[in-house]
């Protein structure tokens, strides 16, 4: 066996420790060298216990248990992650190739070069070395086809592209919207709903499609044909997914109506805008819920399935918000929605408003008491800095209980 010093490029590929501080990459490329092994070297056994993080950086190996046989290549996504990370180890590690290089070493070298630095050096943009992501191959297959461009992304519905179409036409008008609009009464029937809703009530009732685009716009008719549209989206065949979806939709209705409402009391925000904000928020679960649908197999363990969407659900929602040419500030909630401590600028918008409202969404259940309080965070101080003040607390959103149900049950339809 012979050794050479691995490379700033092989490291930074990585996971998880390409997300060390340089320096501390530069501790482990001069502690830790690279192994050239021959053909036929067993580098794990099945069933062993050990402490080890492998990677492969060139050549082949072969992964064999009792029931399965795999072949791992170097360059490929799966080398870029620890090698059978499962303890007791699930399979034996066979070198197949001429050679194979091999990096090889203690998680307590990683866990000794983490420890010199605060948290605050350290970004875990996937999943830390103790973290189990490693060991789950629904989130490894999410990510590679994420990576590879091969993850199947919803399109967005025809009926959303048709009437975006005819509104974005230079000669569109109130009455030509309403033709594509009222090809399908259903819509027709939702958007006069909403627009004598409290969200955009007037003075007069309104009773006609025409009459609906003329006093909502043709942005907002946009957003909300959307809105409308979506559900659609949120399918599955197995019984699991199809529960998992239905509340993943239920949970994006309520969040897309406390949105709608409170962007009706907050300066500078549209309310239609808000709610197909609030609706899409979550996007980025729905491929990878469509990936477990098609393989079950990969979900025995139920953690692997919140695990998987907690770790990729911001940058899967981003490339469906690329894909269907929404506005970039629809990539920033989707990435972020999640992000309780998110305060990058004094100016509130969108983020800060799903943010608020889906804290609001989970008043009253289990998960609340996982989460911060309102007053802690960031994006509540920013929309109660504005006229809005009070508007944000419980009792406020308690009396709009039932303006928020009413713009749910247009969503849910």
């Amino acid at each position: 066996m012979s050794t050479r010093k691995i490379s700033e490029e092989e490291v930074n590929v990585l996971f998880p420790i390409r997300n060390l501080p340089d320096d501390s990459k530069t501790g482990l490329i001069e502690q830790v060298p690279a192994e050239i092994l021959s053909r036929g070297t067993c580098l794990l056994e099945q069933g062993s216990t050990d402490s080890l993080m492998l990677y492969l950086l060139d050549g082949e190996v072969e992964l064999r248990s009792d029931n399965s046989r795999e072949i791992v290549r170097a360059g490929s996504t799966e080398a870029r992650f620890p090698i059978t990370n499962k303890q007791p180890r699930p399979a034996t590690v066979t070198v197949i190739s001429p050679q194979a290089t091999v990096l090889r070493f203690e998680k307590s070298v990683v866990d000794s070069l983490q420890n010199q630095h605060t948290s605050d050096d350290i970004v875990v943009d996937d999943f830390d070395v103790a973290g189990t992501p490693i060991d789950n191959k629904l989130y490894f297959e999410c990510f590679r086809d994420m990576t590879d461009e091969n993850l199947t992304l919803p399109s967005l519905p025809d009926v959303a592209l048709k009437i975006r179409h005819a509104i974005e036409d230079e000669n569109a008008n109130s009455h030509k919207v309403a033709q594509v609009i009222q090809v399908d009464p259903a819509f027709t029937v939702r958007l006069i709903q909403i627009v004598n809703s409290p969200l955009h009530r007037g003075r007069k009732k309104i009773e006609s499609c025409p009459e609906a685009i003329t006093r909502l716009g043709l942005k907002a008719v946009r957003d909300l044909i959307i809105s409308f549209s979506l559900k659609s989206v949120f399918n599955a065949k197995s019984p699991l997914i199809k529960r998992r979806m239905h509340e993943l939709w239920s949970h994006s209705s309520l969040v897309a109506a406390i949105c709608a409402v409170l962007a009706k009391k907050t300066p500078g925000f549209d309310p239609d805008k808000a709610m197909l904000a609030g609706l899409t928020h979550d996007i980025g679960v729905i491929p990878i819920l469509t990936h477990a649908d098609s393989h079950p197999e990969l979900i025995s363990n139920p953690k692997d399935l919140d695990q998987t969407i907690a770790h990729l659900r911001g940058q899967i929602g981003t490339l469906i918000m690329q894909k269907w040419d929404f506005p970039a500030d629809f990539f920033e909630v989707a990435q972020e929605a999640e992000n309780w401590t998110r305060d990058i600028q004094e100016k509130p918008d969108y983020t800060d408003l799903v943010i608020v409202s889906q804290l609001h969404s989970m008043v009253g259940t289990p998960k609340i008491h996982k989460l911060p309080r309102m007053d802690e965070l960031p994006a509540y101080h920013k929309l109660a800095a504005g006229e809005l003040n009070a508007g944000l607390s419980l009792k406020i959103l308690d009396e709009a209980r039932d303006e928020i149900r009413q713009v749910q049950q247009l969503l849910v339809g």
